[in-house]
């Protein structure tokens, strides 16, 4: 790999010291409309995961009440992480911040595509039920539990497994380029790219240097 382009990548994560603190937080006017909807859509989101998913689990009202909880929290965080570089002077606390929003953000979105499956899933086991010769109102009620902690079981191994997919240093993928009448000084000649790092928050300079170090083994 040429050194300038080892340099650019070292340039890329630096970063400023960790007791630094940035100018007077603000939402940039362009964003406030933005994160209006954007909360007022996710809350009935939100609402639409408790409606369906609470009244079904185990626990009664002590899990109710925490299931509330965390949705409400949830409600909060994930705009509060994605806004955290506006709000948030301090860098440290601004990053542990966008951390958990993002967190928050991914187990939210597959909490949100499982309790639709689930949704689907007992409408078409009711729609089955309804077409035999003497439907009972009650058969489906022992789906209705067992469906229901599966949800954040799963979206919970769902989310892990994408945190450590999403740390763990890419790996290299060779891809063999055929050019026809290539001048012979360029045949066997390799081009390292590397792109999508999203260096920032979430992405700092001991991830970026792993990648750099990987690269410069080749």
């Amino acid at each position: 790999m040429p050194d300038s382009a080892v340099n650019a990548a070292e340039n890329t994560t630096a970063s400023a010291p960790e007791n630094a603190s940035r100018s007077t937080p603000h939402i940039p006017d362009r964003l406030v409309g933005f994160v209006l909807r954007a909360a007022l859509i996710l809350a009935l989101l939100h609402a639409y995961i408790g409606w369906r998913l609470l009244p079904d689990l185990p626990g009664g009202t002590v899990v109710a009440g925490i299931g509330v909880a965390a949705l409400v929290v949830s409600t909060l965080l994930i705009p509060w992480g994605m806004l955290a570089r506006f709000l948030i002077a301090r860098q440290p606390l601004s990053d542990r911040v966008t951390w958990a929003g993002v967190m928050a953000m991914g187990y939210f979105s597959s909490v949100l595509v499982l309790t639709a499956l689930r949704d689907i899933f007992l409408l078409l086991a009711r729609l089955m039920h309804s077409i035999t010769a003497n439907p009972d109102p009650l058969a489906l009620v022992p789906l209705l539990q067992p469906t229901a902690i599966a949800v954040p079981t799963l979206a919970a191994v769902v989310s892990l497994i994408g945190f450590v997919n999403a740390r763990r240093t890419p790996r290299i993928l060779d891809i063999d380029v055929p050019i026809r009448n290539l001048p012979s000084p360029l045949i066997n000649f390799t081009i390292v790219q590397l792109s999508d790092i999203h260096v920032g928050s979430t992405i700092k300079r001991n991830y970026v240097q792993a990648i750099v170090d990987r690269v410069n083994e080749l």
